[in-house]
């Protein structure tokens, strides 16, 4: 991954490891109010109490503006059938991939 993730993106994530330290995926989730998150650990997205999504973000896909340097994740809103690299999805990442574009949608 390291050689995958600009430079910034990486600097950000080596400093939240360094305050909070490593923290599994049940943690982060259930902090967040997630419920039943043993059965939704594999999801690629997830609903808080409140109907806010939880977006998964590979960093790999973080950029960052030349001049600013603010960080952003951009992700189109149609539904995906591919992974990245171009191999096709499995029948449980075709399903999880659709929850995602549905959360998506609703919330924006």
């Amino acid at each position: 991954m390291r050689n995958e993730v600009a430079a910034e993106v990486l600097s950000v994530i080596d400093q939240y490891l360094i305050e909070k330290g490593k923290q599994n995926i049940y943690t982060v989730l259930e902090g967040q109010g997630v419920r039943d998150v043993k059965a939704k650990v594999f999801d690629y997205a997830w609903e808080v109490p409140t109907g806010a999504p939880i977006f998964t973000v590979w960093a790999e896909g973080v950029a960052v503006h030349p001049m600013s340097g603010q960080m952003f994740y951009v992700e189109d809103l149609a539904k995906r059938t591919r992974l990245l690299g171009g191999a096709a999805m499995d029948p449980g990442q075709l399903k999880r991939a659709e929850e995602r574009s549905k959360k998506k949608k609703r919330r924006y």
